[in-house]
Protein backbone atom coordinates (compact mmCIF):
# COMPACT_ATOMS: atom_id res chain seq x y z
CA UNK A 1 0.00 0.00 0.00
CA UNK A 2 2.65 2.35 0.88
CA UNK A 3 4.72 1.92 -2.22
CA UNK A 4 1.44 2.74 -4.16
CA UNK A 5 1.40 5.79 -2.18
CA UNK A 6 4.93 6.57 -3.20
CA UNK A 7 4.52 6.17 -6.58
CA UNK A 8 1.51 8.37 -6.79
CA UNK A 9 3.50 10.97 -4.86
CA UNK A 10 6.00 10.73 -7.33
CA UNK A 11 3.61 11.36 -10.03
CA UNK A 12 1.79 14.11 -8.83
CA UNK A 13 5.30 16.07 -7.87
CA UNK A 14 6.27 15.38 -12.09
CA UNK A 15 2.56 16.39 -13.12
CA UNK A 16 3.15 19.88 -10.82
CA UNK A 17 7.23 20.61 -11.22
CA UNK A 18 8.18 18.19 -14.61
CA UNK A 19 10.50 15.15 -14.64
CA UNK A 20 13.69 15.87 -12.37
CA UNK A 21 16.51 17.19 -14.59
CA UNK A 22 18.82 17.25 -11.57
CA UNK A 23 20.33 15.82 -8.02
CA UNK A 24 18.14 18.70 -6.57
CA UNK A 25 15.16 17.72 -8.41
CA UNK A 26 15.20 14.47 -7.53
CA UNK A 27 15.64 14.88 -3.86
CA UNK A 28 12.57 16.96 -4.15
CA UNK A 29 10.35 14.51 -6.17
CA UNK A 30 11.25 11.15 -4.54
CA UNK A 31 12.33 12.73 -1.12
CA UNK A 32 9.06 14.19 -0.85
CA UNK A 33 7.29 10.75 -2.08
CA UNK A 34 9.42 8.72 0.51
CA UNK A 35 8.16 11.06 3.62
CA UNK A 36 5.20 11.25 2.81
CA UNK A 37 4.64 7.24 1.76
CA UNK A 38 6.29 6.77 5.46
CA UNK A 39 4.29 9.20 7.31
CA UNK A 40 1.05 7.09 5.68
CA UNK A 41 3.24 4.00 6.71
CA UNK A 42 2.41 5.23 10.29
CA UNK A 43 -1.17 6.40 10.33
CA UNK A 44 -3.37 5.48 12.56
CA UNK A 45 -6.60 5.16 10.02
CA UNK A 46 -4.21 2.99 7.88
CA UNK A 47 -3.11 0.68 10.76
CA UNK A 48 -6.91 0.46 11.97
CA UNK A 49 -7.72 -1.20 8.04
CA UNK A 50 -4.00 -3.10 7.96
CA UNK A 51 -4.72 -5.50 11.04
CA UNK A 52 -8.29 -5.62 11.00
CA UNK A 53 -9.27 -8.98 9.29
CA UNK A 54 -12.18 -6.96 7.22
CA UNK A 55 -12.01 -6.06 3.23
CA UNK A 56 -10.80 -2.06 3.68
CA UNK A 57 -7.03 -2.95 3.68
CA UNK A 58 -7.67 -4.54 -0.34
CA UNK A 59 -9.75 -2.23 -0.72
CA UNK A 60 -7.77 0.88 -0.03
CA UNK A 61 -5.11 -1.06 -1.91
CA UNK A 62 -7.38 -0.86 -5.25
CA UNK A 63 -8.50 2.49 -4.66
CA UNK A 64 -4.76 3.24 -4.76
CA UNK A 65 -3.60 1.18 -7.46
CA UNK A 66 -6.38 3.06 -9.92
CA UNK A 67 -5.37 6.86 -8.77
CA UNK A 68 -1.70 5.92 -9.55
CA UNK A 69 -3.02 3.98 -13.22
CA UNK A 70 -4.62 6.91 -14.30
CA UNK A 71 -2.12 9.77 -13.13
CA UNK A 72 0.50 6.74 -15.15
CA UNK A 73 -2.08 7.12 -18.41
CA UNK A 74 -2.07 11.19 -18.23
CA UNK A 75 1.82 10.75 -19.01
CA UNK A 76 1.35 8.80 -21.64
CA UNK A 77 -2.31 10.74 -22.64
CA UNK A 78 -0.84 10.89 -26.16
CA UNK A 79 1.47 7.72 -26.80
CA UNK A 80 0.29 4.96 -28.71
CA UNK A 81 -2.00 2.19 -27.44
CA UNK A 82 -2.69 4.54 -24.29
CA UNK A 83 -5.79 2.81 -24.11
CA UNK A 84 -4.69 0.09 -22.62
CA UNK A 85 -4.23 1.56 -19.08
CA UNK A 86 -7.88 3.09 -19.11
CA UNK A 87 -8.58 -0.81 -19.89
CA UNK A 88 -6.42 -2.18 -16.65
CA UNK A 89 -8.39 0.98 -14.78
CA UNK A 90 -11.89 -0.75 -15.81
CA UNK A 91 -10.63 -4.34 -15.31
CA UNK A 92 -9.60 -2.89 -11.32
CA UNK A 93 -12.48 -1.04 -10.78
CA UNK A 94 -14.32 -4.02 -11.77
CA UNK A 95 -12.42 -6.53 -9.21
CA UNK A 96 -12.53 -3.98 -6.69
CA UNK A 97 -16.21 -3.39 -6.57
CA UNK A 98 -16.62 -6.95 -5.60
CA UNK A 99 -14.11 -6.40 -3.06
CA UNK A 100 -15.87 -2.78 -1.26
CA UNK A 101 -18.12 -0.42 -3.37
CA UNK A 102 -14.95 2.22 -2.02
CA UNK A 103 -13.43 2.29 -5.32
CA UNK A 104 -16.20 4.17 -6.67
CA UNK A 105 -14.80 7.26 -5.40
CA UNK A 106 -11.91 7.29 -7.48
CA UNK A 107 -14.52 7.79 -10.38
CA UNK A 108 -14.70 11.48 -10.60
CA UNK A 109 -10.71 11.89 -10.53
CA UNK A 110 -10.45 9.45 -13.46
CA UNK A 111 -13.33 11.42 -15.28
CA UNK A 112 -11.78 14.56 -14.34
CA UNK A 113 -8.02 13.65 -15.45
CA UNK A 114 -9.15 12.41 -18.90
CA UNK A 115 -11.42 15.07 -19.28
CA UNK A 116 -8.81 18.08 -19.19
CA UNK A 117 -6.24 15.86 -20.40
CA UNK A 118 -7.98 15.00 -23.44
CA UNK A 119 -10.97 17.96 -23.79
CA UNK A 120 -10.35 21.90 -23.07
CA UNK A 121 -11.88 23.06 -20.41
CA UNK A 122 -15.47 25.02 -21.44
CA UNK A 123 -16.45 27.40 -18.35
CA UNK A 124 -19.87 28.04 -20.18
CA UNK A 125 -20.55 24.50 -20.51
CA UNK A 126 -19.59 24.25 -16.87
CA UNK A 127 -21.51 27.01 -16.03
CA UNK A 128 -24.65 25.81 -17.80
CA UNK A 129 -24.33 22.42 -15.62
CA UNK A 130 -23.99 24.01 -12.44
CA UNK A 131 -27.01 26.34 -12.89
CA UNK A 132 -29.14 22.89 -13.72
CA UNK A 133 -27.93 21.35 -11.02
CA UNK A 134 -29.15 24.05 -8.79
CA UNK A 135 -32.33 24.30 -10.52
CA UNK A 136 -33.18 20.55 -10.25
CA UNK A 137 -32.49 20.86 -6.59
CA UNK A 138 -34.88 23.94 -6.20
CA UNK A 139 -37.40 21.94 -8.13
CA UNK A 140 -37.36 18.48 -6.17
CA UNK A 141 -37.55 20.95 -3.32
CA UNK A 142 -40.66 22.95 -4.54
CA UNK A 143 -42.55 19.38 -5.95
CA UNK A 144 -41.74 17.73 -2.00
CA UNK A 145 -43.42 20.80 -0.51
CA UNK A 146 -46.30 20.27 -2.95
CA UNK A 147 -46.69 17.03 -2.38
CA UNK A 148 -47.07 17.16 1.45
CA UNK A 149 -49.32 20.16 1.09
CA UNK A 150 -47.46 23.23 1.28
CA UNK A 151 -47.49 23.14 5.40
CA UNK A 152 -47.11 26.52 6.86
CA UNK A 153 -44.21 25.80 9.09
CA UNK A 154 -42.17 24.70 5.90
CA UNK A 155 -40.46 27.19 3.65
CA UNK A 156 -38.36 26.05 0.33
CA UNK A 157 -35.32 26.76 2.19
CA UNK A 158 -35.80 23.77 4.79
CA UNK A 159 -37.04 21.30 1.74
CA UNK A 160 -34.05 22.29 -0.36
CA UNK A 161 -31.45 21.68 2.74
CA UNK A 162 -33.48 18.16 3.72
CA UNK A 163 -33.12 17.13 -0.65
CA UNK A 164 -29.43 18.41 -0.58
CA UNK A 165 -28.03 16.48 2.57
CA UNK A 166 -30.84 13.46 1.15
CA UNK A 167 -28.84 12.83 -1.72
CA UNK A 168 -25.34 13.27 -0.59
CA UNK A 169 -25.86 10.69 1.72
CA UNK A 170 -27.17 8.49 -0.54
CA UNK A 171 -24.01 8.36 -2.15
CA UNK A 172 -21.98 7.11 0.91
CA UNK A 173 -25.06 5.12 2.85
CA UNK A 174 -26.54 1.61 1.67
CA UNK A 175 -30.17 1.34 0.81
CA UNK A 176 -30.46 5.03 -0.22
CA UNK A 177 -30.64 5.62 3.30
CA UNK A 178 -30.64 9.50 2.55
CA UNK A 179 -34.39 9.74 2.36
CA UNK A 180 -34.41 8.29 5.31
CA UNK A 181 -32.30 10.62 7.21
CA UNK A 182 -33.99 14.00 4.93
CA UNK A 183 -37.36 12.72 5.80
CA UNK A 184 -35.93 12.77 9.46
CA UNK A 185 -34.68 16.00 9.09
CA UNK A 186 -38.06 17.77 7.61
CA UNK A 187 -39.93 15.92 10.65
CA UNK A 188 -37.52 17.41 13.22
CA UNK A 189 -38.92 21.36 12.48
CA UNK A 190 -42.50 19.88 13.19
CA UNK A 191 -42.77 17.54 15.19
CA UNK A 192 -46.77 17.26 14.53
CA UNK A 193 -45.41 16.15 11.36
CA UNK A 194 -44.86 12.32 11.85
CA UNK A 195 -41.01 10.69 10.05
CA UNK A 196 -43.09 7.80 9.21
CA UNK A 197 -45.79 10.53 7.27
CA UNK A 198 -42.81 12.11 5.76
CA UNK A 199 -41.39 8.43 4.23
CA UNK A 200 -44.84 8.35 2.80
CA UNK A 201 -44.51 11.44 0.58
CA UNK A 202 -41.10 9.99 -0.62
CA UNK A 203 -42.82 6.73 -1.19
CA UNK A 204 -45.41 8.85 -3.52
CA UNK A 205 -42.38 10.53 -4.86
CA UNK A 206 -40.64 7.62 -6.08
CA UNK A 207 -43.95 6.62 -7.98
CA UNK A 208 -44.03 9.80 -9.14
CA UNK A 209 -40.66 9.57 -10.54
CA UNK A 210 -41.12 5.88 -11.76
CA UNK A 211 -44.46 7.17 -13.61
CA UNK A 212 -42.17 9.84 -15.85
CA UNK A 213 -39.36 7.31 -16.83
CA UNK A 214 -42.91 5.08 -18.02
CA UNK A 215 -43.90 8.49 -19.45
CA UNK A 216 -40.34 8.92 -21.48
CA UNK A 217 -40.94 5.31 -22.49
CA UNK A 218 -43.81 5.75 -24.07
CA UNK A 219 -42.90 8.72 -26.14
CA UNK A 220 -39.81 6.64 -27.30
CA UNK A 221 -42.68 4.35 -28.66
CA UNK A 222 -44.62 6.88 -30.00
CA UNK A 223 -42.04 8.15 -32.20
CA UNK A 224 -41.04 4.61 -33.08
CA UNK A 225 -38.00 3.93 -31.26
CA UNK A 226 -38.47 0.48 -29.67
CA UNK A 227 -34.77 -0.29 -30.47
CA UNK A 228 -32.94 2.59 -28.41
CA UNK A 229 -34.17 0.42 -24.92
CA UNK A 230 -35.26 -3.65 -26.46
CA UNK A 231 -38.51 -5.40 -26.89
CA UNK A 232 -38.31 -6.83 -23.37
CA UNK A 233 -37.10 -3.60 -21.31
CA UNK A 234 -39.54 -1.41 -23.17
CA UNK A 235 -42.40 -3.92 -21.96
CA UNK A 236 -41.00 -3.91 -18.76
CA UNK A 237 -41.24 -0.09 -18.41
CA UNK A 238 -44.37 0.33 -20.00
CA UNK A 239 -45.94 -2.35 -17.40
CA UNK A 240 -44.41 -0.38 -14.44
CA UNK A 241 -45.94 2.95 -15.99
CA UNK A 242 -49.31 1.16 -16.03
CA UNK A 243 -48.69 -0.29 -12.59
CA UNK A 244 -47.88 3.81 -11.09
CA UNK A 245 -50.63 5.29 -13.29
CA UNK A 246 -53.17 2.61 -11.20
CA UNK A 247 -51.85 4.05 -7.95
CA UNK A 248 -51.47 7.37 -8.96
CA UNK A 249 -55.22 7.54 -10.07
CA UNK A 250 -56.97 4.83 -8.40
CA UNK A 251 -58.67 4.22 -5.25
CA UNK A 252 -56.43 3.13 -3.50
CA UNK A 253 -57.90 0.02 -2.01
CA UNK A 254 -55.27 -2.14 -1.41
CA UNK A 255 -53.97 0.67 1.05
CA UNK A 256 -56.91 1.30 2.81
CA UNK A 257 -57.25 -2.23 3.13
CA UNK A 258 -53.92 -2.96 4.65
CA UNK A 259 -54.88 -0.31 7.10
CA UNK A 260 -57.27 -1.71 8.22
CA UNK A 261 -55.29 -4.91 9.27
CA UNK A 262 -52.00 -2.84 10.16
CA UNK A 263 -53.59 0.64 11.75
CA UNK A 264 -49.99 1.40 12.88
CA UNK A 265 -49.12 2.16 9.22
CA UNK A 266 -51.57 5.64 9.08
CA UNK A 267 -49.20 8.08 8.99
CA UNK A 268 -47.46 6.09 6.29
CA UNK A 269 -50.00 5.19 4.16
CA UNK A 270 -51.55 9.22 4.24
CA UNK A 271 -48.25 10.23 3.23
CA UNK A 272 -47.86 7.81 0.49
CA UNK A 273 -51.65 8.92 -0.26
CA UNK A 274 -50.24 12.25 -1.02
CA UNK A 275 -49.35 11.43 -4.76
CA UNK A 276 -53.23 11.26 -5.69
CA UNK A 277 -53.55 14.97 -4.78
CA UNK A 278 -52.65 17.88 -6.81
CA UNK A 279 -52.41 15.61 -9.87
CA UNK A 280 -51.70 18.88 -11.80
CA UNK A 281 -49.00 20.47 -10.06
CA UNK A 282 -47.48 17.82 -9.47
CA UNK A 283 -47.61 16.45 -12.86
CA UNK A 284 -46.10 20.00 -14.07
CA UNK A 285 -43.18 20.23 -11.61
CA UNK A 286 -42.64 16.49 -12.67
CA UNK A 287 -42.15 17.30 -16.32
CA UNK A 288 -40.26 20.25 -15.47
CA UNK A 289 -37.87 18.30 -13.78
CA UNK A 290 -37.41 15.58 -16.21
CA UNK A 291 -36.97 17.73 -18.68
CA UNK A 292 -34.22 19.49 -17.16
CA UNK A 293 -32.70 16.02 -16.49
CA UNK A 294 -32.49 15.51 -19.95
CA UNK A 295 -30.86 18.46 -21.19
CA UNK A 296 -28.43 17.84 -18.00
CA UNK A 297 -27.34 14.84 -19.66
CA UNK A 298 -27.40 16.09 -22.80
CA UNK A 299 -25.02 19.13 -21.97
CA UNK A 300 -23.04 16.82 -20.30
CA UNK A 301 -22.06 14.31 -22.99
CA UNK A 302 -22.06 17.72 -25.46
CA UNK A 303 -19.16 18.59 -22.73
CA UNK A 304 -17.25 15.59 -23.68
CA UNK A 305 -17.14 15.43 -27.00
CA UNK A 306 -20.40 12.83 -27.30
CA UNK A 307 -23.39 14.02 -29.36
CA UNK A 308 -26.39 11.64 -29.06
CA UNK A 309 -29.76 11.85 -31.48
CA UNK A 310 -32.56 13.07 -28.87
CA UNK A 311 -33.92 9.35 -28.50
CA UNK A 312 -30.77 8.26 -27.33
CA UNK A 313 -30.65 10.80 -24.88
CA UNK A 314 -34.09 9.39 -23.84
CA UNK A 315 -33.03 6.07 -23.35
CA UNK A 316 -29.91 6.90 -21.31
CA UNK A 317 -31.96 8.64 -18.90
CA UNK A 318 -34.43 6.45 -18.37
CA UNK A 319 -31.55 3.51 -17.72
CA UNK A 320 -29.66 5.62 -15.80
CA UNK A 321 -32.36 6.58 -13.39
CA UNK A 322 -33.16 3.42 -13.25
CA UNK A 323 -30.01 1.97 -12.07
CA UNK A 324 -29.17 4.45 -9.63
CA UNK A 325 -32.74 4.31 -8.26
CA UNK A 326 -32.01 0.57 -7.30
CA UNK A 327 -31.85 0.31 -3.36
CA UNK A 328 -28.13 -1.69 -3.62
CA UNK A 329 -27.01 0.85 -6.57
CA UNK A 330 -24.92 4.06 -5.63
CA UNK A 331 -27.17 7.03 -5.87
CA UNK A 332 -25.12 9.63 -6.65
CA UNK A 333 -26.39 12.90 -6.05
CA UNK A 334 -29.47 12.02 -7.66
CA UNK A 335 -30.62 10.20 -10.84
CA UNK A 336 -30.07 13.24 -12.70
CA UNK A 337 -26.02 12.28 -11.97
Amino acid sequence: MCESVYLIIVQLVTLFRGKPQNRQDQIITYGSAIIGSLIFAFTDSHWFNAVEAEVYAMSTFFTAIVAWLILHWAERADEPGNERYILIIAYMLGLATGVHILNLLALPFIALIIYFKKLPFDWKTFLITIGITGFTFLVRAIRWNTLLGHPSSYTIHHFSSATHIGYFLNNILPLRAGDLVRAKLLSNHDTTIKMSYVIGSLVGEKIIDLWMIGLFTMVLIGFGYTDVLGTQFTLILVGSYCLSSLIIFGRHRISNKLLQYFPVLENFIDGYKLVSKNKLRLGMWSVLLWTTFVVYVSIALQSIGIELEIQQVLGLTILSSIVTSMPLAPAAIGTYH
